[in-house]
């Protein structure tokens, strides 16, 4: 049994003792496989960009939010938003050969008659996600209301990169000082070319950034946006660490 920390557990404020995968296991399952050689690990990024390395299994302290929330509220609490975040990102992979090509995402085919319920619970896990990240980050660790907007789109760059749709990674946590009192935070995930932005109390007069519509509640379809994030980057490079290893270098 864990020791609670003196770190509070962000959802409810109880002692903190359980850990949060960064990288879902059940993700890095169904891309990798259950054990990896040490040419085949995947690799994990910093939050801050400056380093990468491989991690050596789904638990390796490197994929961990470690003792971020309270048992209660990782397991009981938020199994329903778990099992959402599974369903959709089983789909995600099986639909890789033609995500790429779509326009939107219809929660329907993925829950079927349980999307309007289920679509929620999907932003449910997405809100947990972000939550572990800042409470991590040691940014913020106040409880509140403040909306949390989603949008969803095609990263040209990674599907060039690997168009099979098994790298996952997340990019850097920003706050914006320069802009609020307050906090507000923008951080964008990865499962495979698919990129999940997540804005934090933000928002811009011209639509947010990427392109796609924004949900903070249950839908049936959703706009995917398209960008490509490094378009003067070559590729080759990258390509020759993914036919080693289950993620490359970003």
């Amino acid at each position: 049994m864990k020791e609670p920390t003196s770190r509070p557990c962000w959802i409810c404020g109880a002692p903190a003792d359980s850990d949060e995968h960064k990288h879902k296991r059940s993700d890095l399952v169904a891309r990798y496989g259950r054990s990896w050689t040490p040419e085949q690990q995947p690799f994990v990024f910093r939050d801050d960009g400056s380093r990468w390395s491989r991690i050596q299994g789904p638990n390796d302290r490197k994929n961990l939010y470690e003792k971020s929330l309270c048992r209660r509220c990782n397991n009981a609490r938020t199994k329903p938003f778990d099992q959402a975040y599974q369903e959709f990102s089983v789909w995600v992979l099986a639909n890789a050969t033609t995500l790429h090509v779509k326009e939107a995402i219809d929660f329907a085919g993925i829950y079927g008659g349980a999307y309007v319920e289920k679509s929620l619970d999907l932003l449910r896990y997405f809100a947990k996600s972000l939550g572990c990240c800042i409470a991590d980050a040691g940014i913020d660790r106040r409880r509140d209301t403040k909306p949390l907007m989603v949008t969803f789109g095609i990263d040209e760059f990674w599907h060039r990169v690997d168009p099979t749709g098994r790298a996952i990674g997340h990019d850097r946590l920003y706050n914006w000082p320069e802009i609020t009192d307050r906090p507000r935070f923008s951080w964008v995930s990865h499962l495979g070319y698919l990129e999940i932005c997540y804005w934090y109390d933000l928002e811009w007069e011209d639509g947010y950034p990427f392109g796609g519509e924004p949900i903070c509640g249950p839908h049936r379809v959703v706009s995917l946006g398209r960008r490509d994030s490094r378009p003067d980057e070559p590729e080759a490079s990258i390509k020759a660490y993914f036919g080693e290893a289950g993620s490359a270098p970003r």
